[in-house]
């Protein structure tokens, strides 16, 4: 006599037990399956495109900001109801250009 449909299919955590497993470690290793997968490149998804941070370092290089923080140019600009991007991005797209330091003399 064939097996049934019913006895075939059980549920996962009435087979666990059968196998020595935990069910959280089963579920654990489940959640790597459905992972999004890292983009292939180094950059990241939510990375401000080239037209974004030339729009930012003008503001950061030009003659009104020049000699002011990323935090106090973030600050005014939101005063005056512009938001280009956060103030960590503005930190980013400043050092991103910037030419390393000669060491300090002793």
């Amino acid at each position: 006599m064939p097996p049934s449909a019913s006895s075939q299919a059980t549920s996962v955590p009435v087979r666990l037990p059968a196998l020595n497993m935990p069910r959280a470690s089963y579920y654990r290793d489940r959640r790597w399956v459905f992972a999004p997968k890292k983009p292939l490149c180094g950059l990241r998804q939510d990375a401000p495109w080239s037209a974004e941070r030339e729009m930012v370092l003008a503001q950061l290089h030009g003659e009104r900001f020049q000699d002011r923080s990323p935090a106090a140019v973030y600050a005014t600009l939101l005063d005056e109801g512009q938001y280009l991007c956060s103030i960590r991005t503005m930190y980013r797209c400043s050092n991103k250009g910037r030419i390393p330091r000669t060491p300090r003399p002793n």
